[in-house]
């Protein structure tokens, strides 16, 4: 009689499928990277602020040259017209900072902090030189400030549409407000205080942009 076929007793591991990839992390926002309502506030509030220190000065520019610094009109028109001079020309500068690596919150922060120091310089100058380059600064701060932070904006909202045209209308209304605002605290507290109260705004920015 024939005995049954033996079981097999091959030992042999079964064949296995490529591994499976590990869980992808939970979705947590970077220390860096702010969430979208904050980022799309600090973008706002740098863009009106930025408004705002551009229009602030012409209630009273030419009247504080004029009264004690005895300059003319043309010296008043020059200091008013060289920050967005300025902004325009270095505008670039800021389009290529950001496309060539550096860090857009980095740009963003140093645009704020030259845009705080060259308020106090302002605020303190007392000669028409001084008085253009601090204003020089500023646009520049305006520049590296604005484009950065729109370009974070614009990489990560959902719908841009809708962001720019909130960004146009805090715009417009900004240069509305600055001009009422400079005189109002021209006349409570005199010129260094005006630029004093853009110094700490630029500074809060900043410092929201660092947490």
């Amino acid at each position: 009689m024939l005995s049954g076929a033996s079981p097999s007793n091959d030992t042999r591991a079964p064949l296995l499928g490529p591994p499976s990839p590990p869980p992808a992390p939970p979705d947590v926002p970077s220390p860096v990277q702010k969430p979208l309502d904050l980022l799309r506030t600090l973008v706002f509030a740098t863009n009106v602020l930025n408004n705002i220190s551009l229009g602030c000065t012409a209630p009273f520019l030419q009247h504080h040259l004029e009264v004690h610094y005895e300059q003319s009109y043309q010296s008043a028109g020059l200091v008013f017209a060289i920050f967005p001079l300025v902004a325009l020309l270095c505008s670039p500068l800021g389009a290529f900072l950001c496309r060539a690596g550096r860090d857009k919150y980095l740009v963003w922060q140093s645009g704020l902090l030259v845009s705080l120091l060259a308020a106090i310089g302002f605020g303190l100058a007392r000669s028409v030189p001084v008085f253009l380059l601090m204003r020089g600064l500023q646009g520049l701060g305006f520049a590296l400030s604005t484009i950065a932070g729109l370009g974070l904006l614009i990489e990560r909202t959902p719908d841009l549409t809708a962001d720019i045209a909130r960004q146009e209308v805090l715009v417009g209304v900004s240069m509305v407000v600055a001009p009422a605002l400079g005189g109002f605290l021209y006349s409570l507290a005199g010129f260094a205080a005006v630029f004093v109260v853009l110094a700490v705004c630029f500074g809060v920015l900043a410092a929201g942009l660092g947490l």
